[in-house]
């Protein structure tokens, strides 16, 4: 396990790696403090060093002329786009909810209609599918449950209901119920029911669903301020070819495009897709003038190092009149 070090002798080490410090120690020191100096210095160093010869080679020096205040520059970049996403991603979420509820209860008139496995999609056409699509429901239903539990003398709402008609209403219950859990209730529902929320947003169910998954993700890491700029979403994650990639002229690399699958760039597209388009217009804007003050700050490396790690093509603002 390694030692602690004190911040004096973290930056030292940092300096003999070849990174250059400000005059201003104190002001190194204070914003280490407030920062965290695991998080800003090994979250945001990757760009600013020089590659490993070889993947034994673990030793760390930094590229001619990277400095603290580069390092620093892009956490806090990294930190203006995440709200700026949070923002939008919140109003999704909402909407979605909004959406699903309805759906739902208007398909599923009985009360605690959502903890009754018959009022999801448990089609038997595949058994193994059907064994873990079971699993799936009573697991959800389960987590529902505990949602009650847990707000019953958290929220208002929620007792009220409880003790006057002895259940709540999945309307009233669905803003106690997390992004994520809302996102795996949409893509157990029946068929049809997931075809008719997906014609709000114009998107095949199938999209709409792994799209929510992914914005449910981003929005936790937007909420617990980790590092968003170089996403890589898993495997199971990434989204399907859209014609934006087509239109954007995205190279490709064993028949896959190399730009929007799984990276920042795709997070971009989903919203592009979900969006209204005055609304995506001014989040593009938005994050293009952040970048903008990034690029003025970073002296040491080339703009095409920070565009590839987002995923970026050069033009990838042309998102916005497509």
């Amino acid at each position: 396990m390694k030692k602690f070090k004190t911040l004096e002798k973290q930056l030292n080490i940092l300096k003999i790696r070849g990174l250059e410090i400000p005059d201003d120690i104190e002001e190194v020191l204070k914003i280490l403090h407030k920062e965290n100096y695991y998080s800003l210095i090994n979250g945001y160093k990757e760009l600013f060093l020089i590659p490993p010869l070889s993947p034994s080679d673990k030793s760390e020096r930094f590229i001619k002329g990277a400095t603290f205040n580069e390092i620093f520059s892009l956490c806090v970049f990294d930190r203006n786009i995440r709200a700026l996403l949070l923002k939008s991603i919140l109003k999704i979420e909402n909407e979605f909810k909004s959406y699903v509820a309805y759906e739902f209860s208007l398909n599923n008139r009985n009360r605690d209609n959502y903890l009754q496995l018959a009022s999801f999609n448990n089609s038997k056409d595949n058994l193994n599918i059907y064994e873990k699509k079971i699993e799936k429901i009573s697991k959800l239903i389960a987590g529902i449950h505990s949602n009650i539990f847990f707000y019953y003398d958290r929220k208002g709402y929620i007792k009220h209901y409880v003790n006057e008609y002895g259940f709540v209403p999945f309307w009233v219950l669905v803003n106690t119920i997390s992004f994520g859990k809302i996102s795996t209730f949409f893509s157990l529902m029946k068929a049809d029911q997931q075809v008719n929320i997906a014609k709000n947003y114009n998107i095949a169910k199938k999209d709409l669903n792994r799209y929510m998954k992914v914005l449910s993700e981003v929005r936790n890491i937007c909420a617990h301020d980790e590092r968003l700029y170089n996403i890589a979403l898993s495997k199971e994650s990434e989204i399907r070819d859209t014609t934006y990639h087509r239109l954007l002229g995205i190279p490709q690399k064993n028949m896959k495009y190399c730009w929007g699958k799984n990276d920042f760039f795709a997070i971009l597209i989903i919203l592009k897709r979900i969006m209204k388009k005055e609304e995506y217009e001014t989040l593009m804007n938005q994050i293009n003038n952040e970048l903008g003050t990034l690029l003025s700050k970073l002296k040491s490396i080339k703009k095409e190092n920070l565009m590839v790690k987002m995923g970026l093509p050069t033009n990838w603002l042309d998102l916005v009149t497509l």
